[in-house]
């Protein structure tokens, strides 16, 4: 009877010992590795945690060879290869400062979804699916992920909010900020992360999408005025043929007063088309500087795509 019941122990703690072994004799964490861990600030489990996946900061073609981009127009940054192993996607660019941290907590917590218990993933399940609607709220874009997820890891979904609710979700119920409170000092410190990097990608588009009205509206707004100004230049040389025919008829004019009225409207409606061109000619011109600013403005956002994009060409 003792005999079963420390076989049972043993398959109970079995990924535990393997995990102590690693972390204690065979992971040896680089610089790098180390300081991202302090930048999340694990608590002891989440650290130890992290280290018994054998993190690596990868650059992108050893990247490449370990995580499988499974969908177009996604991003991947980093995978956990269950039960000891984690990719990270090494992105040092300074204006995304934050994404190899969000990247190692998400995956971390794999790791510690993976090593839950039956009746454990039960009860963090049942939070999740609680909390979700909230979270939805606030992040409308999530629906979207989670059917990029549901298609490329069927089954996954709760693993994949758990890593996704602990990292980015800043507001949540207070059993599940209990719950993670036992893989993070301050949860605080991963979401501001997230937030922050997310704010560079969102403030880009938002400029994107701000010039591209303006662009629609004052073209429109140009071809309306050249329009117009199409339609009173003929209107005007039509006007100026008829005065010059007259003027070279003898007696067209009563006098010579109502000649010099009738030259002087065509003089003055002339100088009005002049204005009128200068005015389009200017909206011309700030349409292309416009133009100009949106092709820069693209050119940085697909700089930054691909820096998080592994599988993207880089730039020579």
């Amino acid at each position: 009877m003792l005999i079963l019941a420390g076989f049972l122990l043993l398959a109970l703690n079995y990924q535990n010992i393997i995990d102590q072994f690693v972390v204690a004799q065979v992971y040896k964490p680089s610089q790098e590795v180390n300081q991202v861990a302090d930048q999340i600030q694990f608590t002891e489990k989440g650290k130890f945690l992290f280290l018994a996946a054998q993190p690596e900061l990868n650059s992108r073609d050893t990247f490449n060879k370990h995580c499988e981009k499974k969908v177009e127009q996604t991003v991947v940054l980093g995978c956990y290869i269950g039960p000891q192993h984690m990719y990270i996607y090494n992105v040092t660019d300074p204006r995304l400062a934050g994404v190899r941290q969000v990247t190692a907590a998400h995956e971390m917590l794999h790791g510690a979804y993976d090593r839950l218990s039956y009746i454990e993933k039960k009860n963090v399940n049942k939070m999740i699916e609680a909390a979700l609607p909230s979270v939805q709220k606030a992040n409308p874009e999530l629906a979207e992920r989670l059917k990029i997820y549901d298609k490329t890891e069927p089954g996954e979904r709760n693993n994949e909010l758990h890593s996704i609710l602990g990292t980015e979700s800043a507001n949540l119920p207070t059993d599940l900020e209990d719950y993670y409170k036992q893989y993070f000092i301050n949860r605080s410190i991963i979401t501001t992360f997230a937030s922050q990097y997310d704010k560079i990608f969102n403030d880009v588009k938002n400029q994107q999408n701000q010039l591209v009205a303006q662009l629609d509206a004052l073209a429109t707004e140009i071809n309306t005025l050249t329009e117009q100004y199409n339609a009173d230049t003929t209107k005007l040389n039509s006007d100026i043929d008829d005065f010059n025919n007259r003027a070279d008829m003898q007696g067209s004019f009563a006098s010579q007063s109502e000649f010099n009225t009738a030259r002087a409207e065509l003089v003055s409606r002339h100088a009005a088309l002049s204005d009128q061109k200068d005015l389009i000619d200017a909206k011309i011109a700030s349409y292309e500087a416009m133009r100009t600013q949106l092709e820069d403005l693209n050119i940085k956002v697909k700089d930054l795509n691909s820096k998080v994009d592994s599988t993207s060409v880089p730039s020579l």
